[in-house]
């Protein structure tokens, strides 16, 4: 009771059972800076893979130096200041085409993401003005009932297709080539000026995972956000893929201004494999066949 640190580090799954409790995997939770608690005292805590997993896994060992660093520069203070994301919902269609449009004229790099797919369609889709502040457009409820009318719908999409085929306006997502299928798939709709924080992570630790959990851990501040798995209410799927959104801008704009002019032409030639690769995706083409 008498020492409290400014912050803790908790290495491996047992430190984080104690601070998280059960059902917590290191795997998915190390790089988080979050609040944990132990026999009724609260802390901010650090999470990283124990030490004695890089004897089974060397590539975790620079992932291991990151969280060190990162405890270490966490213990200057107690506040857990962590980045707000703001979810953005507006309840008429009118709204969503007027946000849409702001962010058209602002012609401002933006993050974009969705979820389902060209099975389901797109059940939900979000635009991050900024790394703490995202448009949500549901499309499904979890039971799988519709958000807006058809027409409604449709008049939504039409505003989306503008600024996603708008070449002004800079498109980032983590592995684009699924957000670009999906939509020229589902709805016609062929994304201009796309980047990709996969792509960029890549140009500049090709050895390492390139999760967007992987790479938001070490390029933001925050707390791990889950899986589709951990789903249940509409709220946990929208705030999910606001959160992808959000970070996937923060992470490409912390790698572009980290990219040394021989990385950024680098990262410029696969971006622009982009379109090659996934117009003979679209036509059903093997570009990876031997």
């Amino acid at each position: 009771e008498a020492f409290k640190p400014n912050a803790v580090l908790v290495l491996g799954n047992l430190a984080l059972t104690a601070f998280l409790g059960e059902d917590k995997s290191v795997t998915a939770w190390r790089g988080s800076i979050t609040e944990g608690t132990l026999e009724g005292v609260s802390y901010k805590i650090v999470i990283g893979c124990h030490p004695a997993a890089i004897l089974r896994e060397p590539s975790q060992l620079v992932l291991l130096r990151h969280d060190v660093s990162r405890a270490v520069a966490e213990a200057a203070s107690s506040a857990l200041d962590l980045p707000r994301r703001v979810l953005d919902a507006p309840k008429h269609a009118y709204e969503v085409r007027d946000k849409l449009w702001a962010m058209r004229e602002a012609r401002q790099p933006i993050g974009h993401d969705i979820e389902g797919g060209c099975d389901v369609g797109v059940t939900v889709c979000s635009f991050a003005s900024s790394p703490t502040h995202a448009l949500c457009i549901p499309f499904r409820r979890m039971d799988w009932s519709q958000v807006w009318s058809d027409e409604d719908e449709r008049f939504i999409r039409d505003s989306i297709r503008i600024l996603l085929e708008d070449e002004r306006v800079p498109k980032v997502a983590h592995n684009a080539a699924f957000e670009c299928f999906a939509w020229r798939w589902l709805h016609g709709i062929q994304i201009q000026n796309v980047h990709d924080s996969m792509i960029a992570f890549h140009t500049l630790w090709p050895e390492l995972d390139k999760g967007l959990e992987v790479v938001a851990s070490i390029l933001t501040r925050g707390c791990y956000w889950g899986t589709p798995k951990d789903w249940v209410t509409d709220a946990d799927r929208d705030s999910y893929n606001v959160i992808d959104s959000c970070v996937c801008l923060e992470c490409w704009q912390a790698l572009q201004r980290e990219m040394t002019p021989a990385q950024r032409g680098y990262y410029g030639h696969s971006r622009a494999l982009l379109e090659p690769c996934g117009e003979m995706s679209f036509v059903g083409l093997n570009y990876e066949a031997e």
